[in-house]
């Protein structure tokens, strides 16, 4: 087993070598050879200011990629997000409320789904629409996802049903639903005034990045950053190719000036100064209200799950508090490493075995 390991590796490895030649290409390749060596995209290399001399200060995607899962073997804890409330068990405060899972068999009612008496273990499109009538919006998003991909809105205004602000008949709403295997039904966060404001389409969630200091025996925000949509999106994904990034400085909760801007799906831009291109708001100097409360707390879960080496958590601040919305095994290494690479730190190269 273990030669055949080895050989699946190498081969692996060949083909991801390929992958960043082609990438490259033969002028690139001559140029900086570590580039394709060490397994850079172009756009790490362009968004991180990365060159020959502090090159070894970053782990490259396919390094990074080659070492993921990072939790094992308990990965799947949270990589599904229906598995997520198992975890935060103790801390219901902290989470949406979760009402559906959906797969070809129906809809399974969740800890959340009111009980009027007419519950079963498997119900159909009906029970969503009884439910959107009386919550008035819900959102129903993919238990295994990234970069917000398949994340749908259903809202109810007057009479008016609709998904993702596109208007939609009772019909096409059941069906939509009926067909939205492997989901989960939540509620509808409200956010605080300070996100809304900047972008009321979107959740405007705080990736809060944390790592497993072996020498205290305790998880360190390692990371933070800010995400808010643009243009519409109802996701604050920058991958999704409508989004803002603005990075949080983790001890006071302040935005820093320097962040990501992805608009119409034209590519990440890394800029000096992020300003909200709906509404000109300079992000720059933001304080995030309850950031402390909210790190200390986030630190807290984490020490308390603690067989787990490197978690994210996206985290929306309410009025009253905060919503934990999805735990990640990794976060996207660009982004991670615009404000300095990986592993210049002690905690990442244990991590990552390097």
């Amino acid at each position: 087993m273990g030669i055949l390991r080895k050989t699946a590796n190498t081969v692996r490895g060949f083909f991801a070598f390929a992958e960043s030649f082609k990438e490259w290409g033969l002028v690139d390749y001559l140029k900086d050879p570590w580039k394709v060596h060490r397994g850079f995209t172009k756009e790490m290399v362009e968004l991180c200011g990365i060159n020959r001399s502090n090159q070894k200060e970053f782990i490259s995607d396919r390094e990074h990629n080659s070492r993921w899962p990072f939790n094992r073997p308990y990965h799947g804890a949270v990589s599904d997000k229906l598995a997520l409330i198992r975890i935060l068990h103790q801390y219901k405060e902290c989470m949406p409320k979760y009402y559906f899972f959906i797969d070809k068999y129906g809809l399974l009612p969740l800890w959340d789904c009111p009980d009027d008496g007419s519950l079963s273990t498997r119900m159909d499109a009906d029970a969503f629409v009884k439910l959107l009538d009386r919550e008035k919006i819900l959102v129903i998003k993919p238990t295994h996802s990234e970069v917000g991909i398949g994340v749908m809105v259903a809202q109810k205004k007057g009479e008016i049903y609709s998904i993702n602000n596109e208007e939609c008949t009772i019909a096409e709403m059941k069906e939509c639903i009926g067909q939205a295997y492997n989901n989960i039904v939540t509620e509808y966060v409200i956010q605080h005034d300070y996100a809304r404001k900047i972008c009321p389409t979107s959740l405007n969630t705080i990736r809060m990045l944390g790592v497993w200091n072996s020498e205290t025996k305790q998880f360190d925000i390692i990371r933070s950053f800010h995400r808010f949509g643009c243009n519409g999106n109802v996701v604050d994904n920058v991958g999704s190719g409508n989004g803002v990034l603005a990075y949080v400085n983790a001890e006071t909760g302040i935005l820093e000036r320097e962040g990501l801007i992805n608009t119409k799906k034209e590519g990440d831009r890394r800029v000096d100064n992020v300003i909200h291109p709906d509404n000109n708001v300079e992000l720059g100097g933001l304080v995030i209200p309850g950031y402390l409360d909210m790190k200390e707390k986030v630190l807290k879960i984490m020490n308390e799950n603690s067989y787990l080496r490197y978690i994210g958590f996206d985290v929306a601040i309410t009025d009253d508090g905060f919503r934990i919305i999805e735990a990640n095994g990794s976060s996207t290494p660009t982004a991670a490493q615009v404000r300095g690479g990986f592993l210049k730190d002690k905690r990442m190269r244990e991590l990552f075995n390097l």
